[in-house]
Formats: C-alpha cells, structure tokens, sequence
C-alpha cells in the first residue's frame, strides 16, 4: 500500500482479540497525515522481536493526529514508543496515548539492565524538527532489566520539540538509570509547558500535584492561559485531569478556575443623575458606566432614609435607565424636599484586566477624570492632545491636532458643536503655527489636564506663546471659550515667562495639579522657560497659588515651591506632578539617565519634605494616578508595567514612607504619558508611544460598592423636570438602552409619543 496515503478514522477501531505488528514495518515509512478524527483505536497488540515497535514503525515527515490509543507492547529488542518506534520530522498532535510497553529485553551478562530506549510516544527521534504537541502521555513502560527510557521519547538524536504536554503516566517498573521524565539527551529537546505526575530519571517539565490537576490549573495552563482555541477540556468537580478532545472550557478569574467565562467588568457608578416629578410620582434618571450585580435608588428626608428602590434585570445594565416610584412610597406629604443618591455594587474584577478597545490617540500628555458628582461633567474623561503641528494620522486627533477630547462616563466622545469630537475653546490652537520649543524638539501647547474635587477643570499650557499658562473649561460647555486662570501679565516672547510688575507670575506649564476645593482650592505649576534648547535644572521653577474660588490670578504667586525650583526637573516632555490629596506632592520624571541628581520618582511631604525617592528606576513615564484619599496610588514601571501601590504616609524608622505594592499590571501603553482614577477606580492610561487610550479594571478599593449623591433634590408632588429630557439622558434618544422599565407593583412602564407616562395603558404623568 501506498506509504504516502492520508487517513481519517470515521469510527472507533477496537482490535480485542487481534494482533497486529507496526504498521509500514518493512521497507517504508510513513508519510502522509493519519487523522483520528477524535476517534480511538483500542487494544493494540503487538509482539514484535524487531527494532522500532509503535503503531507505526517509522514516521519520516508525517503527521498523526487527533488519535485516542489504547493497547499493549512487546518487544525484547529497543526503540518502542507508543506511536512510533522513529521519527524523522514527524509531529504528533492531539493525541491520547494509554498503551503498556512491556520490555522483554533480558539482562546483560552481568545481570545488568540493558538500554531499552522505549517512549511514551517516541523511540527515537532521528531526524530534526520533530513536534509533539497537546499530546496526553498515560503510558506504562515496565521491565526490571531495562533502563535508559523517556516518558514521551526514548531518545533525542536531533531536534525535538515538546509543546502542551500533560504526561499522566506512573506505573514505571524500568530501572531509572540513563532515564528521563520527557526525553533522553535533552540538549535535543525544547521543553514548553509539559506537565508531568511521577518523575522517571531526570526530571524535565513541572511536576504538579493532584489538586493542581483537578483544580483546573493544569488545564488553563495547557492551553496557554486562554480558553479560546483549546485543546484542553475539564469538567471541574468531575474530571480529575484535563482531557483532549470535547468536554468544558476552562477559565480562570483571580486565583480560582471556572468552566463558564467569568464576567469581567469595570467597577460600576452612577452618573447623570436627573429627575421628573408629577404630583403622585417620581421619575429618576441615571447611566451606568458598567454591569452591576446589584443596586438601589435611595431617598431621603432630613437624611432619613425614607424609601429605596432595588435595581434589577435590566436596571443594572451598562447604560442609561429611568425608575418610576409611586410618591406614596416616600411616607411623606407632599410639598417634602427630598435627596437621593444610586447605590450600585459592581461585578468588577479580581484581577486588573483590561476591559474592551481603547483608542488611538497621537500625543496625549494631559489625561484627568471629573470624579465630582455635584459637576455638570461629572463621570467624564478628558484627554489633551499636545502636539497641535502633528494630524497623528489615523487618531481621534486627526481631524482636530492638539485640542482637549473628551469622554463621557462609558467612554463615548463627546463631540463638539460641529458634530466633531475635539475642542479648541476659543484658543488660536489649531492654527497657531508658531508654536515654539522649551527646549529640544518638544512643540506643545496643552500638556496636563486636572478636574479640582469640586468639578473645576483646568488645562495647562506649554507652548510659551499665552500669558497665562493655566486656562479653566466648563464641564458644563467645553464649547464655552476657556478662560485664562492668570491675568495681567507681560510675556516675554524670547523665554514665555510672564511677569506682573516685573515681579514673575507664570511660566510655560509643563506640568500642574490641583488640590483642594472651594475656598482651600490651590494650583502648583511646575513651569519651564525657553533657554539654549538643553536640559538645565535653572530652566524649571514650580509656584503654588492659592486660587479658592476666585476665577483669575493677577498678582504674583502666592509662593515658591522651593523642593521642586531649580533641581530634579530636567525634562519638559516627561515631567509630571501629582497632589497627594493630604497636603504633599507626588513627582515623576523620565530622564534620560536616573540619578539622585535626576530621579524618576519623589515624593514631598506636606512640610515640603523629601520622604520617598527613587533614583534608579527608569519608569517610561511621568504619569502618577493618585486615589481620592491619595492612599492608593498607580505608577508606571516601564516596560509596560504599571504598579499598583498603597501607603499611609507615616515614614518608617529611615524618615522615607513604604509603598506596598498589590498589583503588578501588564498593559498595552509602553511610555505613560497620563493616568487617572475614575469614581469607582478604574484606571485610564494614555501613552505618546504606543499611541493609546485604555481602560483598566482594577480589584475595587471599596468592596465594588460606590454611591453617586445626585447634585439636586426635588420636592415631593411638585410638577418638575421633563420626562422627554430623561429619555435623551444619553443624547441619543436610547436612555433605557432597551431595557424595560417597571414599577415597585412590576407593571411596565412606558410612554407615549407625547411624552405621557403609561402604566398598563393608564396615564400616569404628564409634561
């Protein structure tokens, strides 16, 4: 027969009661792809007294796969192996192989065992660049007179590779000499991800334990740590090891493995909180940023809870959705001022995951999130394009190079009166094409952005070319013009440092955060001045000023922040300041070399005191996202790292804090060039490298519970609001996001074109 022929199985084979010797025995090898189709060939029997016993004699370039075989050998002569007694460029994939080798070799003349060189799969591996691949190894090989074996190969006289592997074989009576857990002359053998339960000889591969192997572990690891395309099966709880073939998925979330795919989702919040009221109900108003496991609408009198409704169904679903609750529910009379807020606890994740696409951005060195839930842009993302002389071809900035983009709570652009996402506020931006540089190449103009805890949000600039350095937007209008923050000021051209009555104001930011609210509200600038185009610390000055809740700055600053003026600030592009919300700075820099001179990372107490310093990390990034209560922070580590830590700030017996790091994350973004927590912590990141704008679900810092108070009350029975209004909370006439809403008696609520609501066909309120 022809020893080229290609095969498939179409049905088990069982050869009870059959002998047979190996197949292509004599003068030829096999050639072709015998596929088994997930079928099995049962009860093999060979007893063979010549060289090289398998189901095949030799394999020369073929391939066998999706085979199940189950059997028993004999054989007093060497080379068994439970497919093939040779191989020569062979790949052997997918297979099952439970057969017994029973070696017959006697002992030498000394009463020593002799060199058997039997495989579980493989006598020897002749020729280079053969492949064994997903193979389920349960094979016996037993003889007390015989040593020198291989749990998959006898023998590796060329290049063997052993990918995917799970060797479930334990009954070895062959003395151990001259053996190896995966194959015999190993220098020949790539070892990569092969599991084995009972070491022969030298151990190659992970030796793994019972529980590993029923807790799903070894299965997720089989395949590479991902249930799309496997080849690994286990039903958890049943299957005591993973199999080849059909069977359930396995995934895994955190430390635990499932064999459904875990929900991963962002942590959940509320957002665009709104109501209408009619004089005998209430309709309220919200947008979930992502799926919650459970909820509540809670309202309040005088800070008494009076009533809270439960979300479920579709009310927990990522989008908007409105609740209808009959005022009787309240327990109060009409004419009552009451509050609300939604409560939602999110399914999250354990682990930090990456959640869904993100964006090409282009140079985006300004990155903040509007966490205050009183702020008309509560929930939204603001991302600063900085170089307004580059399209970034392809990027959300394309169209509108160097302008401020902004996001609402689930990661929409927000788009401007054209139509178009990007906003200039009335600056001369897009056209300004005499932007200069503070030194090197680096021709920017917006650089950080912050949102103050109250909702103010403030843009830096670092072009040199405006007399105030820091502009204020309108969460509520980015369409607005932007307003300079200082006023007054002369700028010198030649370095962008503006000066109010010869006394210095401003200079070119490169760098800004914002602390405080209301009347404790404070800006530090970390500004720069154009000077030879080289790296000089003397270029860099840093101001506080204490803003509160004036709206402009005409005089100078309220003072030097000396710690960061003329030292450790050498770079205007990488160059980054954070508040630590307790009244301390965070600073991160990616110099060229790190040094005490030029560190990557500082921290100063609220004293103005250095307490934390890390001169030797080069972190690709000068972006530090920092918690509300400034306890958790996010750092990047280079190399696509970001590193998520907690400290309480109490400096150890050395005077420095501890950062205990929790998380270690590996993310798309390869130099950092902004990071920011939402409301319920998720993290964004932006990078000018990789060109990207992602979101990251981190382990919530709250038990995956967060509570948004809406900014406005309303009055029991009073008619209010517009219920149109609600049904385009999100702009786009879908605030239900097709999900139904219903009463606390579970009727349907629904409207009429004419704004009407309808409870089972009865009007129930009106505009």
């Amino acid at each position: 027969y022809d020893y080229k022929t290609n095969a498939k199985l179409t049905a088990d084979i069982d050869l009870k009661n059959i002998a047979m010797m190996p197949l292509h025995r004599s003068d030829y090898s096999y050639r072709g792809v015998f596929d088994g189709q997930g079928y099995a060939i049962n009860n093999v029997y060979i007893l063979n007294n010549e060289a090289r016993t398998g189901l095949f004699n030799t394999l020369d370039g073929a391939t066998v796969k999706n085979l199940k075989l189950t059997g028993e050998y004999y054989s007093d002569q060497k080379y068994m192996g439970g497919i093939a007694g040779y191989t020569y460029n062979a790949r052997i994939e997918n297979c099952d192989v439970a057969v017994t080798i029973n070696s017959l070799r006697p002992a030498d003349g000394n009463g020593n065992p002799q060199d058997g060189t039997h495989g579980g799969l493989i006598g020897v591996n002749e020729g280079a660049g053969t492949v064994v691949e997903n193979c389920l190894v349960n094979c016996a090989i037993l003889g007390e007179n015989t040593n020198s074996c291989g749990g998959v190969c006898g023998w590796a006289t060329n290049s063997l590779t052993v990918n995917n592997t799970l060797i479930l074989s334990s009954n070895y009576t062959v003395n151990a000499d001259g053996c190896n857990t995966i194959s015999r002359n190993p220098d020949n053998c790539s070892v990569n991800n092969v599991f084995y339960v009972t070491q022969l000889g030298n151990a190659s591969g992970t030796k793994v334990a019972d529980s590993q192997l029923a807790s799903g572990e070894v299965c997720w690891k089989l395949n590479n740590e991902k249930a799309d395309d496997a080849h690994w099966f286990q039903t958890l709880g049943k299957d005591a090891t993973p199999h080849l073939f059909e069977g359930s998925l396995v995934w895994k979330n955190g430390d635990e493995y499932f064999n459904s795919r875990p929900n991963i989702q962002l942590n959940a919040f509320a957002s665009n909180l709104s109501t209408a009221t009619s004089t005998t109900q209430t309709v309220v108003a919200y947008t979930l940023n992502a799926e919650a496991k459970s909820g509540a609408v809670n309202f309040y009198a005088g800070g008494e809870l009076k009533y809270a409704y439960v979300l479920k169904g579709g009310d927990l679903l990522a989008g908007g959705h409105e609740i209808l609750v009959d005022n009787a529910l309240f327990g109060v009379p009409a004419g009552t001022q009451m509050t609300y807020d939604v409560e939602v606890t999110g399914v999250g994740t354990v682990v930090p995951t990456q959640i869904g696409e993100g964006y090409k951005v282009n140079s985006p060195y300004g990155l903040a999130i509007n966490n205050a839930p009183a702020s008309a842009g509560f929930g939204q993302i603001y991302v600063a394009e900085s170089r307004p002389l580059e399209k970034g071809e392809g990027s959300i900035a394309e169209q509108k190079p160097g302008a401020l983009f902004a996001f609402n709570a689930n990661f929409q652009p927000i788009n401007a009166e054209d139509g178009t996402p990007g906003f200039y506020g009335g600056l001369d931006i897009k056209d300004n094409k005499n932007i200069l540089a503070i030194s090197g190449d680096y021709k920017f103009d917006l650089k950080n952005v912050r949102v103050s805890k109250d909702g103010r949000l403030f843009i830096a600039r670092a072009s040199g070319n405006s007399a105030s350095s820091v502009w204020e937007a309108d969460p509520a209008d980015l369409n607005k013009p932007w307003t300079p923050v200082f006023t007054g000021g002369e700028l010198d051209a030649a370095t962008g440092i503006v000066t109010v009555g010869g006394v210095e104001q401003n200079r070119p930011a490169v760098a800004l955060t914002v602390e405080g609210e209301g009347q404790n509200l404070k800006l530090t600038v970390l500004g720069a001045q154009r000077s030879d185009g080289k790296e000089n610390f003397s270029d860099y000055k840093c101001f506080t000023y204490n803003l509160g809740i004036a709206t402009s700055w005409s005089g100078a600053p309220s003072s030097v922040y000396e710690p960061l003026t003329g030292q450790f600030a050498i770079t205007p592009a990488h160059v980054g300041i954070a508040a630590d919300n307790r009244g301390g700075l965070w600073f991160e820099q990616y110099p060229t070399t790190v040094s005490e001179e030029t560190p990557a990372l500082k921290h100063f107490n609220a004293e103005g005191k250095a307490d934390f310093s890390d001169e030797s990390t080069s972190t690709h990034g000068e972006a530090i996202a920092v918690s509300e209560d400034g306890s958790t922070l996010a750092i990047p580590m280079g190399n696509n790292k970001v590193v998520i830590y907690e400290t309480n700030y109490v400096p150890m017996e050395n005077g420095s804090i501890f950062l205990d790091a929790k998380y270690n994350i590996s993310v798309t973004e390869s130099q950092i060039t902004g990071m920011a927590f939402d409301y319920a912590n998720n993290l964004y990141i932006t990078s000018s490298a990789s060109k990207t704008l992602n979101r990251y679900a981190i382990p919530s810092f709250t038990g995956n519970k967060r509570v948004t108070p809406a900014a406005k009350g309303f009055v029991v029975g009073e008619q209010s609001g517009d219920p149109d209004a609600i049904n385009n909370i999100n702009g786009n006439g879908n605030a239900n996001n097709g999900s139904a809403i219903y009463n606390m008696a579970g009727q349907r609520v629904s409207k009429a074109q004419n704004g009407i609501y309808v409870i089972d066909g009865k009007k129930v309120a009106t505009k």
